[in-house]
């Protein structure tokens, strides 16, 4: 996984080629969702809750603030926080 981490953070470095580059948190919100498709479960309530989490994870990666100047453990970091606001919202905030 480090590898694509890796490979993403190098296509995310600005191009000298023209036209328009998609931003470094597009590169991740990709490679989020490629790295996280699998075999869905069977049971349809987590199915549902699973394509509700990607979805909902990959638009705020895609909304987040992730620049090319951030190191993994930032983008790490901001990917954790779209992750953990998804399950908040799906399942309710974490109990103290």
């Amino acid at each position: 996984m480090k590898t694509r981490w890796l490979i993403v953070f190098a296509l995310a470095l600005p191009s000298t080629a023209c036209g328009q580059q998609p931003s470094r948190a597009d590169l991740v919100a990709d490679q989020f969702l490629a790295d996280n498709r699998q075999p869905l479960p069977t049971d349809p309530k987590l199915v549902k809750d699973r394509l509700f989490l990607d979805d909902c994870s990959g638009k705020r990666i895609r909304a987040s603030d992730i620049k090319v100047s951030d190191s993994q453990d930032a983008v790490t970091a901001k990917v954790h926080k779209a992750m953990q606001e998804c399950i908040d919202q799906l399942y309710g905030p974490k109990k103290p």
